[in-house]
Order: C-alpha cells, then structure tokens, then sequence
C-alpha cells in the first residue's frame, strides 16, 4: 500500500478556491494520533410553570481537529534536506499567517486518506527536543488545533443555520417564526434589536424581517426576556 502523507493546503477565502505553493505543506512524518471533537450546544427551557428544565436545542458547534506533527532536520528522513525553520515558516504560510487584505488568517483544507477536514487555525506549538552543539535545533513537536468552518453552500436549506428574509403578512408574530426556525420564542427580543425594531410585537405587514443563522446568536450574551 502506497504511503501517503497528511497535506494542509492553505486558503485566502473561505470557498476555498484560492491558494499556492506557497500555502502549501507535508507531514514529514504521519500522525500517530488525531483527535476529532464534535459538541451540540443545548439551552435550559425556563418556560414559567416548569418544574424541570428541559435541554433544547440551540445548534451544532464546529468540529475541532487536533494532532502532533514532528519536524526533523537529522538527515533520517528520505527526501529533500530543510533545516527547522524552512519547516516551520512552510507550516505558517500554510495556516497561521495573517492575510494581507482580510487581516485575518486564512482557512485550510487537511487531508490524510479519507479525513477531508475544512477549518481554520486554533492554536499552534512547537515543543524543541534536539539541538546540535551551537543551539540549532534538530528536531521539534508541533501541536496544532483547528476549528471547523461552516460552509453553508452545504448546509440543508432549512437549518436554522442558515440565512433567511422573510416579508412579514397581517397576523404573523415574530415569536412564532423563531419557534419554527429556532425552536426557542425568547430569539424575538435580540431579532428585534438586530432588525432596528422598537418592539417585537405588532410588526407591520411588509416589514422585511432578517433572521441570521443560529451559530450567530452563540457569539453573543445570553438572552433576556421571553416571547
């Protein structure tokens, strides 16, 4: 069976359409572990007049992906002779350094075998384990995690995680549409702030309403009020 070594290729976009050689980079030598994590962020019910507090559904948190890496300069390893730090700045051109035009850092795409995992760089450290005589290392552990990136070109057309406009007809409650889309009422009193309303009650017919994806409201403080 031909060897095949893990590949991080590094992006400027989150399609991921954009990269080069230079964002490019190869395990030297293969993981002996990886890690994938996977969460689901639930809610209390704190309807009034319930005496247990059911867990709802809030959304699915991104994956994480996390494993060691060895760099070695000691001539062991068949291939092309690079001393650490070509490794290292080839490793960080891939996935940590800063983009100049978003200033922020971009996405990467890892692939070993049948793992495919799209995400972005968490965090990222070098453990040195050998040195020649003058201080040059040899040889260093890398650490790296990633959290994954949503597409939402793949995400099913009616998952809360997704973005939506809906035009608002006599008689709809703005309550009611977060029931449906995010199985939870009290989302009316922070869609209101979000949409420049005064009230989440009595919105008038044609008001053009946005509903953000679900993930969003994770980033913020928890919600006050209900429906």
């Amino acid at each position: 069976m031909e060897l095949q070594k893990l590949q991080i290729i590094g992006y400027v976009n989150s399609s991921y359409t954009t990269t080069d050689l230079s964002r490019q980079f190869a395990a030297q030598i293969n993981p002996a572990q990886v890690k994938v994590g996977k969460q689901i962020t639930y809610k209390p019910d704190n309807t009034l007049g319930k005496e247990k507090k059911a867990a709802r559904y809030r959304h699915h948190d991104a994956a994480n992906l996390s494993f060691d890496l060895f760099l070695d300069d000691t001539g062991v390893i068949p291939g092309k002779k690079k001393n650490i730090k070509a490794l290292i700045d080839e490793l960080e051109n891939a996935l940590y350094k800063t983009n100049a035009e978003s200033h922020e850092p971009g996405y990467a795409k890892i692939v070993w075998g049948s793992l495919i995992f799209h995400g972005r760089i968490k965090s990222l450290s070098y453990d040195y384990t050998l040195f020649l005589p003058n201080g040059v290392p040899l040889r260093v552990k890398v650490s790296v995690a990633f959290i994954g990136h949503f597409d939402k070109d793949v995400t099913v057309k009616n998952s809360p995680d997704v973005s939506r406009t809906i035009t608002f007809k006599a008689g709809d409650k703005l309550a009611a549409f977060c029931r449906e889309i995010y199985n939870d009422a009290s989302y009316c009193v922070e869609l209101a702030r979000l949409n420049n309303l005064q009230t989440f009650r009595n919105i008038p017919p044609g008001t053009k309403i946005m509903f953000p994806p679900l993930i969003n409201f994770s980033q913020n403080e928890q919600l006050s009020g209900t429906a």
